[in-house]
């Protein structure tokens, strides 16, 4: 009898979810941003940090993998 009642019980929360997953929009429809003045500040964010980083020296890459081997090697990962 208990194993009746947890059975109808089952079928009764899977048959509630089906209609309330079948609801929601697919993932290719949901808009990035929600709001515009998120959208707006991720803009500016990403060009100063474009900005930032063209001001920076560029260094080979075989300099920074070696500068970040010596660190990890004196344990400062987060150096690295």
């Amino acid at each position: 009898m208990r194993a009746i009642r947890q059975s109808l019980l089952a079928l009764a929360l899977i048959t509630g979810c089906v209609p309330a997953m079948a609801q929601q929009p697919p993932a290719t429809q949901t808009r990035a941003f929600v709001r515009e003045d998120l959208a707006s500040e991720a803009v500016r964010l990403e060009e100063r940090l474009k900005k930032e980083s063209a001001s920076l020296p560029a260094r080979a890459i075989p300099d920074l993998l070696r500068d970040a081997g010596q660190l990890m090697q004196r344990k400062n990962p987060r150096g690295a």
